[in-house]
């Protein structure tokens, strides 16, 4: 008599084997700011391979995975440059515009007085810089050095 039990085939495979994909260099590089197509590069793939292993590796695409590491991103680099700016007043300025709005240009003024204000404080700053030499200017911006009030 025959074996009753019936053999199993498995499965033909199909299509190219799966590429490797190395964990750590994938997290490095995307660490660093690679983006879909240089990662792609790196471990010489498709984007679809690459989606189909973030989703089997994270449960993520490659999209969430990348937002999710960019965010651990800023914020190492926003703390190195805030150890920067202790010593580097570029640093601060750059951080004080980027973070706190600030700008190197003031608002227009709607009633169109800024050019007047303007020269108002160029004249209070050059008094301060160059002393009581420099006082002999009056208030009026639009006064010319040896001018007279009347």
């Amino acid at each position: 008599m025959a074996d009753s039990r019936s053999t199993v085939k498995k499965p033909a495979v199909m299509g190219r084997p799966k590429k490797q994909i190395n964990k750590r260099n994938f997290e490095g590089a995307v660490k660093v700011g690679c983006t879909l197509e240089e990662v792609c590069s790196i471990f010489q793939v498709t984007d679809k391979p690459l989606n189909a292993w973030c989703k089997e590796t994270y449960g993520l695409t490659f999209s969430e995975v990348f937002k999710s590491f960019a965010s651990e991103q800023k914020k190492s680099l926003r703390h190195n440059m805030m150890q920067m700016s202790k010593d580097r007043p570029a640093v601060a300025i750059f951080m004080a515009k980027n973070m706190l709005g600030w700008a190197d240009t003031p608002a227009p003024m709607s009633d169109g007085t800024e050019a007047v204000e303007f020269k108002k404080a160029i004249a209070r700053a050059s008094r301060a810089a160059w002393g009581a030499d420099q006082q002999a200017e009056t208030e009026d911006p639009d006064k010319q050095p040896g001018e007279s009030h009347e």
